[in-house]
């Protein structure tokens, strides 16, 4: 019963935070709804898995640049700069 009633609380605190600032927090708040359904969209999504796919040294522990922080990284901007075809406004 009590984590219910902290549930119920933490709504009720989000609800009066947008109840009062109703301009800003909404808008927040259906901007992120929008970009989330962006990345949700199929074609992106499977065209971002298979570019991921290729990227092994971000997931295969065993590759044997895994653990080599700056191929990793220039990687993960490659993956970036893939994702921003599709949105431009994300980053690393």
């Amino acid at each position: 019963m009590r984590s219910v009633y902290t549930k119920l609380s933490r709504m009720c605190r989000t609800y009066v935070l947008c109840t009062e600032d109703r301009g800003t927090e909404v808008a927040i708040v259906r901007k992120e709804e929008k970009m989330n359904a962006k990345f949700k969209d199929p074609d992106f999504l499977t065209q971002f898995i298979e570019k991921y796919r290729e990227m092994r040294n971000l997931w295969e522990v065993k590759h044997p640049a895994y653990y080599i922080k700056t191929i990793r990284k220039s990687t993960l901007e490659k993956l970036v700069a893939f994702v921003q075809t599709f949105h431009p406004r994300s980053n690393l």
